[in-house]
Order: C-alpha cells, then sequence, then structure tokens
C-alpha cells in the first residue's frame, strides 16, 4: 500500500494567491450569484483565470473546499475519495473512504453517495455556509456516470452550500436546469 496523502494536498489545496491587482467585479458576480443559486458554472478556456478568480472568490469565505480534478480521476472510487477527503478533510479520508466510496456507479449509488455527503455536511456546518470549488471538471466528461453525478449533484445540495464548478468547455449534456 502507497502512501496518497502528499497527492490528496495537491488536490484538495486552495492555490495560493499571488500579489497583484484583484478582480473586484468578477468576484462580486460570484458572490450574487451564490445568493441566488445552490450551483454557479464558471466555464472559460485554459488560461483566462478561472482557477485564479475561483481562489481569489475562496479568500472571502470562512472555510471553503477545493478539489482539483484531473484526468485519472475518471474511476468512480477515485472520484469520490478525493470529493470526500476535499468536503471532510484531509484527515477524514481514512475514516470516511469506506462509507462514502464505495457502492455501485449507478444513479441509485450516486443518488446515495451524494445525500450521504449533504447530510454530514450540512450537519457539521456553521450558519455562515460552506463553499466547495470543484476545478477543471471538465476531465469527467468522458467517465459514463458524469451526467447522473451533476444531476444529482443539483438535487442533492442542502441549503446554505454553493458548489462553484470551473470547466474548459460546457458538458455535453444540456444545462437546462441552471441558470444562465
Amino acid at each position: 500500500i502507497f502512501n496518497t496523502r502528499p497527492h490528496v494536498q495537491g488536490k484538495v489545496n486552495i492555490p495560493g494567491l499571488q500579489k497583484g491587482l484583484g478582480r473586484p467585479h468578477p468576484v462580486d458576480v460570484l458572490k450574487r450569484a451564490e445568493d441566488h443559486a445552490g450551483v454557479t458554472v464558471l466555464c472559460g478556456r485554459a488560461g483566462t483565470g478561472k482557477t485564479l478568480l475561483a481562489a481569489e472568490f475562496c479568500a472571502k469565505h470562512e472555510d471553503p473546499r477545493w478539489y482539483s480534478i484531473e484526468r485519472a480521476d475518471t474511476d468512480w472510487e477515485t472520484f469520490s475519495t478525493y470529493l470526500t477527503a476535499s468536503i471532510f478533510g484531509k484527515a477524514a479520508l481514512n475514516d470516511l473512504r469506506g462509507q462514502y466510496a464505495a457502492g455501485p456507479i449507478d444513479r441509485a449509488g450516486i443518488a446515495e453517495f451524494l445525500t450521504r455527503c449533504m447530510e454530514r455536511l450540512h450537519g457539521d456546518m456553521t450558519e455562515a455556509g460552506r463553499l466547495i470549488v470543484l476545478d477543471n471538471m471538465h476531465h469527467l466528461y468522458d467517465a459514463e456516470w458524469f451526467p447522473d453525478f451533476f444531476n444529482q449533484l443539483l438535487l442533492s445540495l442542502v441549503p446554505n452550500v454553493h458548489v462553484l464548478i470551473l470547466f474548459r468547455t460546457k458538458p455535453k449534456f444540456p444545462l437546462s436546469r441552471l441558470r444562465s
């Protein structure tokens, strides 16, 4: 068995902000979106500053969570393990791995996984709410479970949880449930 902790830290740590000019208007737009919806999708080409903007937005929150998705994360167990680590903290990875990551890769299994995560998150949360950033989600487009996960995520959100999703291109399925 190999040690995954250093790899996990790189995936769940918020990128550092460099000194420079902030972007108050785009951050304000994200804040207004957060006030009106549970999920915000930020889409733009590589190098347009999506990750930097999301990191700046995280700086405005009390305890944001971050997950940098990679191409290798298309396996459901890998993805759900890292998502669990990002939401509940790196220390909880071994405790929660069996409870949340295992299970079938069908719509019902995804729904159960997200429902359990959101219930626990809601129980652990303060009134300030929680921001969860999923960076580079476009790497999951080819995973057969991705459309079910994305749709179920929209249905499973609990109050005071906001998910900011960063894509390079729009998903291949319609985003009709989301406001522009």
